[in-house]
């Protein structure tokens, strides 16, 4: 087993290698699901098998082959957009459409006006509860209109809970249900730096077979550190037999993203 690491790609791309509904639309074979501008680091770990064929005094290894079973991939990212968390989760992301209503708690405070009057930001549609905000005991809420209720007393401090139904456009990632059950195909770049004259070249990286592998761990509170996207997957062999590649590494002769 062996580990080798790139402190940083660019314009890594995954592209689905069958038909994938994502929110809603199809994406297409060989069309991107999802684009990287910057991988922040990534690993390459390499699972190598060993076979030996034996015979003879003691039994002795003859002959032995070598062949590279997978290659563990571990990528970080500090920003990402709904979709490529999704690809890091490999979560299925589905729109409002296929949804059940989505209900919010809101819990607000308020003051009574003179008439024991008082407005909500939102029309509540169930689980409405008032209570005093000094002692926390319930108060009796009069419905006048819309989102206008009134109680008996008037400048009276309130804490208000109810839930509403939030009707603007949303996103649901359901961990759980896959984003992909098959292969992606990869393809980054990276630089690399001649050892004799020092010129800054284009490394290409091209992963045929990848299955996204991801787990979630997300820290969440005022001391944790900022959230950093995780990209686990595995690389599998491509290929006919006797000419299978997990991974290539492509040195270009070029910069060929250099300005000039």
């Amino acid at each position: 087993m062996s580990e080798f690491s790139f402190r940083e790609l660019y314009d890594v791309s995954l592209k689905a290698t069958y038909d994938i509904e994502v929110n809603g639309r199809t994406i297409k074979a060989g069309e991107p699901i999802a684009l990287f501008d910057k991988i922040q680091l990534a690993n390459f770990q390499e699972v190598e098998q060993h076979i030996s064929a034996r015979g003879g005094f003691e039994n002795q290894a003859r002959v032995t082959w070598t062949s590279t079973q997978e290659i563990r991939l571990l990528f970080s990212q500090g920003i990402f957009s709904k979709l490529q968390y999704a690809v890091l989760l490999n979560a299925r992301l589905i729109n409002q459409d296929r949804c059940l209503p989505l209900y919010l708690n809101e819990t607000i405070e308020v003051e009574s006006d003179e008439e024991g009057y008082f407005e909500v930001k939102h029309e509540p549609v169930f689980d409405f509860y008032v209570y005093d905000k000094d002692t926390g005991d319930k108060v009796e809420v009069t419905h006048i209109d819309g989102l206008q209720y009134q109680i008996s007393e008037s400048y009276k401090g309130l804490m208000v809970h109810y839930m509403y139904e939030y009707k603007n456009n949303f996103t649901v990632m359901n961990l759980g249900q896959n984003l992909t059950n098959g292969y992606l195909y990869m393809q980054a770049r990276t630089k690399t730096k001649d050892d004799i004259t020092g010129q800054v070249k284009t490394g290409i990286i091209i992963i045929p077979k990848l299955k996204i592998m991801s787990a979630l761990s997300i820290r969440l509170g005022r001391n944790a550190e900022p959230v950093v996207g995780q990209f686990q997957g595995v690389a599998y062999p491509d290929g006919p037999r006797g000419q299978q590649k997990v991974m290539e590494l492509i040195y270009l002769e070029d910069d060929i993203d250099s300005d000039m």
